[in-house]
This record gives C-alpha cells, structure tokens and sequence, in this order.
C-alpha cells in the first residue's frame, strides 16, 4: 500500500509508513496524481552526466550512460509519479548513442586518411628508390669498367651514357625526368662518390625528394 502522506510503498499490511511514519489505514489506495511532487531520478541524473562526459571518454563513459538511462526509463515508468527525469535519462542515452554511432566513426575516418595516404605514398615511392638502385648500380659498373677514361662526372650525367634506353627509367608514377645524379672519382685513389636525387611526382604527397649515396644511404626531404 501506499502512504496517503508522503506516497512512499509500504508491505500491504503495515501499520506505519516507513517513508515518514504516518499511521496507515487497512487500505490505502495509491497517492491520487498530483498528490505528491516527483523528485528527479538519480540514474537519470547519471546517465545525462555520463552521456556528456562520451564526448571526452567516448565508450568508457557512453555505454555506462545508455545502461543508466534505460534502467531509469524503467524505473520512472513504474514509479507512478513518484520519479521524473525522463529527459535526463534520454539525453544520456541519445548523445553517447549520436557519438558512438556516427561522431566517433567519422573522427576515426578523418584520422584515417592521412595514415593511409602516407602508406599509399610509401608505396609509390618503392617504384622510385627501385629505379634510383638501377642507377647506382649502373654508375657502380661504368666507373669499373671505364672510370680510368672519364674526363668528368659530367660523362654519365645523362642516362644513355650509363646504357639506358629510352623508357628504362621510366614507370607507373615515375619519369626519367625525375631523377638526376652527380658525383666525383678518382682515379688516383680509385675512390667512387655519387648523389642520386628522385624529385617526387604530382600524385605524391611527401616526400618530396628522396636521395641516395654511394654508401647505399637514403636522405628524404618532406
């Protein structure tokens, strides 16, 4: 039964409300509507903080939320009354719910991309390295079989002097055009120093220009 005072539910036959001790009759029907004023639910409360907090923790405070607000649902539906917030309790399950659902999945995409880009770029820039290795390795043979008659660097600073045809520099996003060489010998001291250098192509982002030595060392400018 309930208390015609204060509207709390007591055993069916109590003889003093346990809400406020007010004697009750044999039979006390519910508290009439209006008769006593809801006090807000407190999971309702809980799960509307929790909701907000989803923005800053996502899942560690949104799932949480959305369990608070539907058992608050509940609980306010049954309460006849008795307890309101059912704002409170929607609120902290919608927001974490938008969050999770699509805010966070979007965040994570734009994160993505850059991540996948980088790879795509890494990826064209195998094609690249590969030709400038082809180089070195041509400079490397022409040295040894002629570097006692070279005048200069300048001798093999275009591609036909170390034998490449027409196209053998050239691939999928690469041209011969983007790569260039330098370097010294002497004979003297038989002692082979080069620079390659592969600027990057339209479709890559960064780096923008890779370089590798005769030590076999790379050096990337972003």
């Amino acid at each position: 039964m309930y208390c015609s005072r204060c509207g709390v539910e007591n055993a069916d036959r109590a003889g003093v409300c346990s809400g406020c001790g007010f004697i009750l009759a044999e039979s006390s029907p519910a508290p009439p509507a209006g008769a006593v004023e809801g006090k807000t639910s407190g999971l309702a409360i809980t799960s509307f903080v929790l909701g907000m907090l989803s923005f800053v923790c996502a899942i560690f405070t949104g799932i949480p939320a959305i369990i608070c607000g539907i058992i608050s649902l509940v609980k306010i539906s049954k309460s006849q009354g008795r307890l309101k917030g059912n704002g409170f309790a929607i609120a902290g399950i919608a927001v974490p719910a938008v969050h999770t659902l699509v805010i966070l999945p979007l965040i994570m995409a734009m994160t993505a991309v850059p991540v996948m880009r980088g790879r795509i770029d890494a990826a064209k820039w195998s094609e690249g390295k590969a030709i400038m290795g082809t180089i070195a390795t041509a400079i490397r043979a022409y040295v040894a079989e002629k570097g006692e008659d070279m005048a200069s660097f300048d001798d093999i600073a275009e591609p036909a002097a170390l034998g490449f045809a027409a196209g053998d520099l050239e691939g999928t996003y690469f041209a011969e055009g983007d790569f260039s060489w330098t370097g010294n010998y002497n004979v003297s001291t038989n002692v082979l120093t080069f620079s390659i250098v592969a600027q990057a192509p339209a479709e890559i982002d960064s780096p923008q220009q890779v370089t590798l030595n005769q030590d076999g060392e790379w050096g990337e400018t972003p």
